[in-house]
C-alpha cells in the first residue's frame, strides 16, 4: 500500500522512515487510534528493524538498547497474539486466516483474550423474544460453529472452559438468567468496564468477511455485542463509542444486526469472542508458531530533503508493535504502528523541523515497499 508523502510547507520535502527497536513495555498509551493492518518490514537496503528485549521490566529511554539475555518474553495485557484460524478475508480459496487476540488480563499462565476485530456480524438471538445469554442463539453459535471451525484439537487443549457469571446490568434489574460454563463467551458490562479502562481498543473494525455479512450497508467500524441483558430480556447490551460513554446499558433488540435504530450509521453489531486460555510459549506441533505483536518502542529514522541536500534525524521512543515468534523477537524483524505512533512522529517533526519550513502532516510517511506507519 503506497501513498504520496504530504508536503507541509515546501515542495522539496521528501520523508522516508525506517524503524529499529529501542525497548519494550516501558510505558503504555491510552490514545484511541485506528491501528493499521499494514506492517513495516525490515530486511531491505533502506529499512531495518530488530527487537531486543529483557525478561525483566524495563523503561524505554533514549539511546538505550535492551538485550535478550536468552530469556523468553512474558506476554502482557495489551499485546496481541495469534491463536486459531477463521475465515476473515472472505476468500475461501486461500484458506483460513490467523485470528488476532488482545490480551486483557493475565493470571499466572492463563490469559483472558478478546478478538482484535469483529469476526462476524450476527444478531444476539435469531428471534425477537425474551432471552438471556444462557439461552441466546449467539452463545450456541460461539460454542459450536465458531469453536469447531476456529480451533483444531491442539488449540482446544489450551482453551479453558470457564464459569461465566450472570453479571447484573448496572442500570436495570432485568433478569440475567443463570451462570453458564463456556469455552467461548462475550464480555459482560462489568467485565468491559473492568478491562477497557480507556478508549484504547474500544473501536472495533470488522474483518472483510464480517463486513460482507452486513446486509444493510458496508460497515467497517462495528458496534459489538456484550452478553448482558438490557432494558428488557428482548434487549442486549452493546458497545458504542459516542456521546457520554462507550456502553449501551439499555441495549438494542436481540434480533437486530444493526447497532441502533436511530444511529445505524455507527455500524452494525459485530461479534468479538472472548475466552480464557493457557498461554503457551510455543505449540507442540512443529508446523505451528505462536506469533505475538508485543507493545514496544522504536526509533524512527527520518530523512528529508532541503535546498542544501538530504538531512537525517532520529525520533526516539516511537510507540509500535514488535513481532515475536514463540516468545522471541521474530527473525523477520517486523513492526507495525499502534496508538500514538503517528502522534509521536508528527509532534517531533513539527517541533524540530517545522521552524525551518519543513514538516510532516497526517500519517503518510512512507518507505517504498514497506507499507505505512
Amino acid at each position: 500500500m503506497k501513498r504520496p508523502i504530504k508536503k507541509l510547507l515546501c515542495s522539496l520535502i521528501g520523508v522516508s522512515l525506517i524503524i529499529s527497536v529501542a525497548g519494550c513495555h516501558g510505558r503504555q498509551t491510552g490514545t484511541a487510534q485506528s491501528e493499521s493492518e499494514t506492517t513495516t518490514k525490515a530486511g531491505t537496503s533502506e529499512t531495518t528493524a530488530k527487537a531486543e528485549v529483557t525478561a525483566e521490566e524495563v523503561k524505554s529511554t533514549e539511546g538505550t538498547s535492551m538485550k535478550a539475555e536468552g530469556q523468553k518474553f512474558q506476554y502482557r495485557p495489551g499485546d496481541v497474539i495469534t491463536f486459531g484460524k477463521f475465515e476473515q478475508d472472505n476468500k475461501e480459496s486461500n484458506g483460513k486466516e490467523d485470528i488476532e487476540w488482545i490480551i486483557l488480563a493475565r493470571e499466572g499462565s492463563k490469559a483472558l483474550v478478546i478478538s482484535r476485530c469483529a469476526l462476524a456480524c450476527k444478531p444476539y438471538n435469531t428471534k425477537k423474544t425474551d432471552v438471556t445469554w444462557e439461552t441466546c442463539s449467539l452463545r450456541k453459535w460461539l460454542n459450536k460453529d465458531f469453536y469447531e471451525s476456529a480451533f483444531d484439537e491442539e488449540d482446544k487443549g489450551y482453551i479453558i472452559k470457564t464459569d461465566v457469571p450472570a453479571d447484573k446490568n448496572p442500570e436495570y434489574k432485568t433478569s440475567q438468567g443463570k451462570p453458564t460454563k463456556d469455552n467461548v463467551f462475550l464480555l459482560s458490562i462489568a467485565e468491559f468496564n473492568k478491562y477497557f479502562t480507556s478508549e484504547k481498543n474500544v473501536m472495533c473494525d470488522g474483518t472483510p468477511c464480517c463486513q460482507a455479512q452486513d446486509k444493510t450497508r458496508n460497515a467497517t467500524t462495528f458496534v459489538w455485542w456484550l452478553r448482558t441483558t438490557g432494558y428488557s430480556k428482548r434487549h442486549a447490551a452493546c458497545v458504542l463509542y459516542y456521546a457520554d460513554g462507550p456502553v449501551t446499558n439499555y441495549g438494542v433488540f436481540v434480533n437486530r444486526v444493526s447497532g441502533c435504530t436511530s444511529m445505524e450509521e455507527l455500524g452494525n453489531s459485530g461479534v468479538r469472542p472472548a475466552m480464557w486460555i493457557e498461554l503457551p510459549d510455543h505449540y507442540a506441533s512443529q508446523n505451528k508458531k505462536m506469533n505475538a505483536w508485543v507493545e514496544g518502542y522504536a526509533t524512527a529514522h527520518i530523512s528529508y530533503n532541503t535546498p542544501d541536500g538530504e538531512v537525517w534525524a532520529d525520533i526516539p521512543n516511537v510507540p509500535c508493535y514488535i513481532l515475536y515468534t514463540d516468545g522471541f523477537p521474530s527473525s523477520a524483524g517486523e513492526v507495525r504502528p499502534r496508538g500514538g505512533t503517528d502522534k509521536t512522529i508528527e509532534e517531533w517533526l513539527l517541533s524540530n523541523i517545522g521552524n525551518v519550513g519543513y514538516g510532516w502532516a497526517g500519517d503518510s510517511v512512507l518507505v517504498a515497499g514497506t507499507g505505512h506507519i
